[in-house]
């Protein structure tokens, strides 16, 4: 993979965390954002990243995002259980 395609990726990464903060129908997004994060860390391991801050905050937002829907998920069920 070649630098630019690595920046091209860390750019989705980054826009794919955005988007997972949408709750419920940002999980896909935020699959999509750690399946980017994923795939340039390993194509990208003696290469320098310069939208290295993009994929880690790619990444960030998309945990973030996942959290936010398993929260918003699992709120009304505790509320059912308890």
């Amino acid at each position: 993979m070649d630098q630019v395609q690595i920046i091209e990726r860390s750019i989705h990464c980054y826009h794919a965390g955005w988007w997972s903060l949408v709750p419920i129908a940002g999980l896909v997004p935020a699959v999509f954002a750690f399946y980017q994060y994923a795939r340039v860390r390993s194509d990208s391991s003696r290469i320098w990243n310069p939208a290295g801050a993009y994929l880690r905050s790619g990444l960030a937002l998309a945990l973030i995002g996942f959290v936010l829907t398993f929260f918003l998920l699992a709120a009304p069920l505790a509320s059912v259980i308890f």
